[in-house]
């Protein structure tokens, strides 16, 4: 959402964010990146990013994450 607080942030796990409205500035490596729909970022594990929505429009992302995250398996969860 615009005005939102970026957090700076890695994980084990690559992703691939597709943008499908508004614009974001990814922050990765020592560069920026910005992406309007259409736009396509892939993000390796263990490496730094974070995102800055650009403009009043929020943003909509799709994100694909490889191996899938625990937290959006469908079915229980662990304890």
């Amino acid at each position: 959402m615009p005005n939102h607080e970026p957090k700076p942030h890695s994980h084990t796990y690559e992703q691939i964010a597709y943008i499908l409205a508004g614009q974001i500035r990814f922050h990765m490596n020592g560069k920026s990146y910005l992406l309007g729909p259409g736009g396509l970022l892939h993000i390796p594990p263990n490496v730094e990013h974070w995102g800055e929505v650009v403009g009043d429009e929020p943003v909509l992302n799709l994100d694909i994450f490889t191996p899938l995250r625990e937290e959006y398996a469908p079915g229980p969860k662990k304890a």
